[in-house]
């Protein structure tokens, strides 16, 4: 069975014991078709009934299990392949300007405008899934916060670092901000489109007016009639006189604005009535769809296939001879089928699915023999502690992540020397692996100290089999002095006594024969300790090695946690500045912009 397969909707098989109850009502119906034996005699049903319809009925029954098995199967969608599927979408192009003036930061919108309108547009992010949608900013001159995409969390992610305080030119100037939009519609490839503008007020209007293009633009009135202050960190904002700063919402200006360029004006309302109104589809937007370059697998339903197999089951059900079809069909029943284990679970997941439920629930062993996928299969092994398999199942996939896991099961295992080389195959193939190359140093220095502790044992078995040698050549010498002079002794006694010859020369014999296997039995002896100690110093060092092994895996843990700490600690250090990269963006445009002569012209500070 192949891996993917699965079922679109396994709901209908909850379905499946309803044939408890269909079958006895069958049943049920067929007996009270024949059953007037039960209302009329016997002997007047004869005259009554035509014979045909007096026969029992022979209706196959037994084909109601299997026909509804195949129903609900088919019903279920059972599907084991993706086919790719071009992809279209509504043509559908909106780009919102935002205003990022310091007028938006007055308080007579709680908590203020700002803030309401951030919450507005995510509103409207959240409402687009269909079309493409891009986001610019402007206070004295425009920027692009996002280009048209139909990714909209894009945008979502960027609201947060919205403020005043990242535009490098303040004021409030709407037209180089339409003029940057027709923009991204040309470099987007829109051929109509849309656009927002979400303000309080529009300063250039008719600027503004004559730089649409053509497009619809839209506005959403925020902030109200009376207006609030403008607080800043150094107090409330004010003119060059000394005057509070209290911007206030006129919505005359805007809605004239809106009547111009073929838009709609709308004030901000905390339900989505004023989303509803501005964005309403029209039937340029329904009727224009354009192919993506990109496709959608889908999912290719084989339950079709199983209906076929119900017709023949149902036509048999109403055509004379349908014990004959049936005998027909008999040899396709038992035509041969692979065999293959099939487990309930496999119905609704896939194996890989499983391996992963059951490796996160920490069962390593039963993940890896569930797994069809040789690198998460591997990755369970090495879970398990199953090196020397997960090492060979990584080292299969002959990728840089492949060698580098199987340097670590390799490490794990203290083949140090396989393991330098799985990382060195790392490096050859990705040179910038951090982590390879950081273990592959580690292993080195593991290596060269096993050398070096290597060397000094060798040098002093040599001068213990030395020692060794020296010792027993002075026993040899000493011994050898020893029988001359018990030799001279005996040939003194033998000349003072002539008549114990015979019986000192016995007992001359018997006594040099004991002093000669004196030295060979203190020979063997002192071999035997020599073995033993070299055994024992041997079983030392490879204790030794092994714990300096384990010691330095331990170490390696211990500096990858340390390093990550670090790293965390380094990170909660960082200031939290969310609109950093986007002001240092904006700047570098705006200068860029002042060094081609296009700045726009100087505008009041809010």
């Amino acid at each position: 069975m192949p891996a993917e397969f699965h079922f679109l909707r396994p709901e209908w098989f909850f379905a499946l014991p309803l044939i408890l109850l269909i079958w006895p009502l069958a049943r049920l119906a067929i007996q009270s078709a024949t059953s007037w034996e039960r209302a009329i005699d016997p002997r007047l049903l004869a005259h009554l009934l035509d014979r045909a319809s007096a026969r029992p009925s022979k209706a196959p029954l037994w084909l109601i299990p299997p026909a509804w098995l195949l129903a609900i199967t088919a019903l279920a969608g059972p599907v084991w392949q993706q086919l790719p599927q071009p992809v279209q979408e509504k043509q559908d192009a909106l780009v919102i300007l935002l205003d990022l003036s310091l007028s938006m930061l007055a308080t007579d919108v709680q908590p203020n405008r700002l803030t309401a309108a951030r919450r507005k547009l995510r509103d409207l992010l959240e409402t687009r899934d269909e079309g493409v949608t891009g986001l610019i900013v402007y206070a004295g001159d425009p920027h692009t916060v996002s280009p048209l995409s139909d990714d909209a969390n894009t945008i979502v992610n960027m609201l947060p670092a919205l403020d005043p305080s990242i535009m490098p030119v303040p004021g409030s100037r709407l037209a180089p901000a339409i003029s940057l939009a027709s923009e991204l519609f040309r470099g987007g490839g829109a051929q109509t489109g849309r656009i927002l503008v979400m303000t309080d007020e529009i300063r250039d209007v008719v600027d503004a007016a004559a730089a649409t293009g053509g497009h619809a633009i839209s506005v959403l009135g925020i902030g109200t009639a009376t207006g609030a202050p403008i607080p800043l960190a150094e107090g409330d904002l004010k003119d060059n006189q000394g005057v509070m700063v209290i911007p206030t919402l006129d919505p005359s200006p805007l809605r004239r604005f809106v009547d111009d360029t073929g838009g709609r004006f709308a004030t901000m309302t905390l339900g989505d009535a004023d989303l509803d109104y501005l964005l309403a589809p029209n039937d340029v937007i329904d009727d224009s769809f354009r192919d993506i370059d990109r496709d959608f697998d889908v999912w290719l339903e084989e339950g079709p296939w199983l209906v076929l197999l119900v017709l023949p089951l149902a036509a048999l059900a109403f055509r004379r001879g349908w014990v004959w079809c049936a005998v027909l069909l008999l040899p396709l029943a038992l035509a041969p089928q692979p065999a293959s284990a099939f487990e309930w679970a496999d119905l609704w997941q896939r194996a890989d699915q499983r391996g992963a439920e059951q490796l996160a629930a920490g069962d390593a062993e039963a993940a890896a023999a569930t797994f069809d996928d040789p690198d998460w299969r591997a990755a369970a092994r090495y879970r398990a502690g199953d090196f020397e398999t997960a090492a060979g199942e990584f080292a299969r996939a002959d990728t840089a992540t492949g060698h580098y896991n199987s340097g670590n099961a390799l490490a794990r295992l203290g083949k140090l020397d396989e393991a330098l080389t799985a990382y060195d195959a790392t490096l050859a193939a990705e040179p910038e692996h951090e982590d390879s190359r950081f273990n592959r140093d580690l292993v080195a220095q593991l290596l060269n100290q096993q050398q070096q502790q290597q060397n000094p044992s060798d040098g002093g078995d040599e001068q213990q089999q030395q020692t060794q040698d020296q010792q027993q050549g002075e026993q040899n010498s000493g011994e050898s002095e020893q029988g001359e002079q018990q030799n001279a002794g005996s040939d003194a006694e033998q000349d003072g006594e002539q008549g114990g010859q015979e019986q000192q020369a016995a007992e001359h014999a018997g006594g040099e024969q004991e002093q000669h296997a004196s030295p060979e039995s203190l020979d063997a002896g002192e071999e035997e300790q020599a073995q033993q100690a070299s055994a024992e110093t041997a079983e030392q060092q490879e204790t030794e090695t092994e714990g300096e092994q384990q010691a330095a895996l331990a170490q390696l843990d211990s500096e990858e946690a340390e390093a990550e700490q670090a790293l965390r600690q380094w990170l909660q250090r960082v200031p939290d500045d969310p609109g950093g990269l986007l002001r240092a963006k904006f700047r570098r445009k705006s200068a860029e912009r002042n060094q081609s002569g296009r700045a726009g012209q100087p505008d009041a500070a809010w």
